[in-house]
């Protein structure tokens, strides 16, 4: 899908599923590529940057639905939220990735940033031995957050992570 509308159609569709505002960017750029991993396509790429995940075009498509007046972002929080009378019922997006995330939307943000760098190395190719190994080595601060992630990834997306054995 390259067509700008529809990926800013898309991306308020993801703020309406997450009750119509999420935190912050970081987190939008997370539940954005979880949406997408579900098997719904919002048309972002995705790059592996400073330790987390990044999508350049989903940045541009902010800025514009900003600018367009699609959607607010707080200044200072970074916070990013549908206009009150853009948001509808949730359950009228049927599509897997929204389902996903009205379910991870009250999930804490750095438990859904190790998820979402998880199904991406699980998605490179890593296999589900290295996996542990390879978030360790990338995310050590999070580490709190690592059983709650196997958790969310076995549960949602089929993968099972060796961790989940000794934890």
């Amino acid at each position: 899908m390259d067509d700008r509308n529809d990926r800013l159609r898309k991306l308020k569709d993801l703020l309406n599923a997450a009750n119509g505002a999420v935190e912050d960017t970081s987190r939008l750029h997370n539940l954005v590529f979880l949406c997408e991993y579900a098997g719904t396509d919002l048309g972002q790429d995705f790059d592996f940057q400073y330790y987390r995940l990044y999508s350049p075009t989903l940045a541009r498509d902010l800025d514009i639905a900003v600018e367009s007046e699609l959607v607010n972002q707080a200044e200072e929080s970074g916070k990013v939220s549908l206009r009150t009378d853009k948001i509808r019922k949730s359950s009228q997006l049927k599509e897997p990735g929204f389902v996903l995330v009205e379910k991870l939307s009250t999930e804490k943000s750095d438990t859904l940033e190790v998820l979402s760098v998880l199904c991406y190395l699980y998605k490179v190719g890593y296999s589900e031995d290295q996996l542990e190994t390879k978030l360790e080595e990338l995310k050590p601060e999070l580490k709190g957050c690592f059983v709650k992630a196997y958790d969310l990834a076995e549960r949602h997306f089929s993968i099972k992570a060796k961790m989940l054995a000794h934890s």
